[in-house]
């Protein structure tokens, strides 16, 4: 038996989020979707949540489990005791539903289609080169906006791991120096150097991207190439 600790609200029909308890007959062992799943098919047909692809793909499914942001598809139930919450720093839209797409899809969606063969150009070291082409793993899941201790819901300068992971694969693609110095100029104007160093962004990605060591590369190549002073933790990592 599961003993499961939900946060719920309903903007416009509640007041203030509460808690509901469920007394679940299921083991440990489960996905956190399959726990969803069950309370929403067996207890309560309005409880909220968010899934797509079930397979770690479309990023949807983001939620605080006993205070640790996970995918529900890909993290497993391992306590009788269980506590859910929706992703932190983002407007609930039902309870464990989080509007994301007005923040990660919006900020994408400045950014042109990409299109073409990644050029490997001379701006980025090899090393720079592999670290980029890996942060296109990036799935927009927000689990490294939620943990940033800098991120704020409102905040609409500070673009936050997910952006600048996302501005990575232009820089990969960059054909001309002075596009590439576009792209640092705008990692700038959007808060790049603003990171603390807190690393929570790559200790809790699910998809290994290391968001903090796509920030550092960034913030080096700006210090390089702009001239603009950057803390030490950043230039040292």
């Amino acid at each position: 038996m599961l003993n499961v600790d939900v946060q719920r609200y309903s903007p416009g029909k509640n007041a203030a989020p509460y808690r509901q308890i469920f007394q679940v007959p299921l083991e440990t062992g489960i996905s956190v979707l399959g726990l969803l799943d069950y309370i929403r098919k067996n207890l309560d047909e309005t409880f909220a949540y968010k899934i797509y692809c079930t397979n770690q793909h479309c990023g949807e499914c983001g939620l605080m489990l006993n205070g640790k942001p996970v995918l529900a598809c890909r993290d497993m139930i391992t306590t009788e005791n269980v506590v859910l919450d929706p992703l932190k720093g983002f407007k609930v839209i039902k309870d464990l539903v989080v509007d994301v797409d007005s923040v990660i899809r919006k900020q994408w969606s400045e950014f042109p289609v990409l299109e073409g063969k990644m050029v490997y150009n001379d701006f980025l070291t090899e090393d720079q080169h592999s670290l980029f082409f890996m942060a296109g793993a990036c799935i927009g899941c927000a689990i490294c906006q939620s943990v940033c201790c800098l991120h704020k819901e409102d905040d609409v300068l500070l673009k936050g791991p997910a952006y600048y992971a996302a501005l990575a694969q232009y820089m990969l693609r960059a054909k001309t120096k002075e596009d590439f110095l576009a792209y640092l100029n705008t990692a700038v104007e959007h808060g790049i150097l603003q990171c603390i160093s807190c690393k929570q962004c790559s200790k809790n990605c699910p998809k290994d991207v290391e968001p903090y060591k796509v920030i550092t590369a960034i913030a080096k190549l700006i210090h390089n190439n702009l001239g603009i002073n950057v803390s030490k933790k950043l230039l040292a990592e």
